[in-house]
């Protein structure tokens, strides 16, 4: 949808602005009355949906637990041939092996020891990550002038634009 731009010679006086201004102001606030009438009635819709749907998928994961179980201690029955796939009239139904993944061999090891076994053999050196980042907060709250940021690529930006808050005793 476009937008038609308007001129700042458009109002002939500030209380034309102030009327603008406040004519935004109401629109804004019959825009938050109606969000907030929409987003209590999608609310209760959702919490009426939510139980259901969560009652559902815990019975369909302890089922799928039960089912999980089953198959790997009867895999001649539930896979034909060896196979790790099977189907019913409703499903087709896979034993999959997930995404492999690194964990501490045991509970005496922590991310700690881990850390400084890899750095202490060399061999293992590069599998260590170190990330260095400017730290942009810190270099605003410094407060450099231009010539030192341009020194270093960078510089301060920012824009300014008008914002229109209702009051809030008007809400």
């Amino acid at each position: 949808m476009a937008t038609k731009k308007m001129r700042a010679e458009t109002f002939g006086s500030v209380d034309e602005f102030r009327a603008a201004v406040n004519l935004i102001a109401k629109q804004v606030l019959a825009i938050r009355k109606e969000e907030l009438s929409r987003d209590k009635e999608v609310q209760k819709i959702l919490d009426e949906r939510n139980k259901t749907i969560e009652q559902m998928k815990t019975e369909a994961a302890g089922m799928l637990a039960l089912c999980d179980a089953y198959a790997k201690d009867h895999r001649e029955e539930v896979f034909p041939k060896g196979t790790k796939t099977g189907e019913t009239e409703l499903c087709q139904y896979f034993l999959r092996l997930g995404a492999p993944s690194l964990k501490p061999l045991n509970g005496k090891w922590k991310d700690a020891d881990i850390l400084a076994a890899a750095k202490a053999d060399p061999a293992w050196k590069s599998f260590v990550r170190v990330k260095e980042s400017l730290d942009k907060d810190a270099v605003k709250d410094a407060a450099f002038d231009d010539a030192e940021l341009a020194a270093h690529g960078l510089r301060i930006a920012q824009t300014e634009r008008l914002t229109v808050e209702p009051k809030v005793e008007n809400l």
